[in-house]
């Protein structure tokens, strides 16, 4: 190589190092600021239970104010009064909503602009997971995993994203899964939707620089909760962690306050995501070391009917 060359990749390596060292020293200041959440309008989908609930009730530690949605209203309320009862001093919208219906979303949206005049950040968490051989989905239940998981998070980033650009300021964050990235058996829809919502994630991210409005796709590893609860004693057999919804909800909130564009709750789960980016095919085998047979053959068997997760 001459020296010319050698003097531009020089240059060029330079620079690269220089600008990863701010984004370390930005993302490290923004962690250590005590208040960043404090009074910020944060809306939540899927928060009945699970890692939307411990979102909601670690935001409420924080002194946010929360915009709460799913189906499920009595789990809705309970949870909202926990966040009161943490944090008297927030505010706290509850909204009954079926994520899969457009028109839902938009009274859901009217109603936390109407209440609190702008959203800083939309976490779309709600999400359902089929189970079963693939042949024996109807295409009922495959438009419904799809409605819900991704459809819906697409339509109201499409509803929420002009407020947000108007302010120059706002936060999307977008829960998939390492499904999202490494698809299992008899859980293919599911894979799927998430797959999807990477995504999403990766090309908002990239239309939406300079815009003053972030996006942050989170992908947890194993979470202890209604989907896997038949499986949780096989997970914890498992090299791979199970994760509480509360370690979730820190390390989410962590991300958001850092600007990162993902999160992956299980590190150890990233050799297998990167290989088999670069050589499809190469690890088919490997979900067998993080995803116990328990959770693989409960996923065989099940019906196609949907577990909830927070919808």
């Amino acid at each position: 190589m001459t020296r010319p060359r050698l003097s531009a990749v020089a240059v060029v390596g330079a620079v690269v190092g220089f600008a990863g060292l701010m984004h370390v020293v930005r993302r490290r200041k923004l962690a250590r600021h005590p208040d960043f959440f404090r009074a910020k309008v944060v809306l939540i989908t899927g928060a009945s239970s699970g890692i939307g609930r411990a979102l909601a009730i670690a935001l409420a530690e924080r002194g946010a104010y929360l915009v709460l949605a799913a189906r499920r209203m009595e789990r809705l309320t309970r949870v909202a009064d926990e966040c009161r009862f943490i944090s008297p001093d927030s505010e706290v919208l509850v909204v009954q909503t079926d994520v899969s219906e457009q028109a839902q979303l938009e009274a859901l949206v009217g109603q936390a602009l109407d209440r609190f005049g702008h959203i800083d950040i939309l976490i779309n968490n709600a999400g359902i997971m089929t189970g079963g051989h693939y042949e024996a989905y109807n295409i009922a239940a495959l438009r419904e995993q799809i409605e819900v998981n991704l459809l819906a998070a697409m339509i109201l980033t499409r509803l929420v994203l002009p407020h947000m650009l108007r302010r120059r300021a706002g936060h999307i964050v977008n829960v998939s899964s390492v499904q999202g990235r490494y698809a299992l058996p008899f859980s293919v829809p599911y894979g799927v939707s998430k797959y999807g919502l990477i995504g999403l994630g990766d090309g908002l991210r990239r239309e939406l620089k300079g815009s003053g409005v972030t996006v942050t796709t989170l992908c947890p590893g194993a979470t202890a909760s209604e989907m896997v609860a038949p499986a949780v004693e096989g997970f914890r057999r498992m090299p791979a962690q199970l994760f509480e919804p509360a370690e979730i909800a820190e390390m989410s909130l962590k991300a958001i306050r850092q600007g990162r564009a993902e999160l992956y709750g299980d590190w150890m789960l990233l050799p297998v995501v990167w290989i088999s980016a670069i050589f499809p095919g190469a690890l088919d085998w490997a979900y067998k070391l993080s995803w116990p047979d328990e959770f693989v053959e409960m996923q065989r068997k099940r019906s196609v009917m949907p577990e909830e997760e927070g919808v």
